[in-house]
């Protein structure tokens, strides 16, 4: 996700995708195993819209 899409920190602050944190002064990043949540439940919500089953 670059990080000056204006999306990504909407989706942040809606709740929709988790925060991230700061790594340096002009770096932040996001938890790995937070992101692969996110990423599976995404899979899961798209898949349940269209019929497929879940892979877990």
């Amino acid at each position: 996700m670059p990080p000056e899409n204006a999306s990504t920190y909407n989706a942040i602050k809606a709740g929709t995708l988790p925060k991230q944190f700061a790594i340096g002064l002009n770096s932040v990043a996001w938890d790995a195993a937070e992101i692969k949540a996110w990423q599976q439940a995404q899979i899961d919500a798209a898949r349940r819209t269209t019929g497929q089953k879940s892979t877990e």
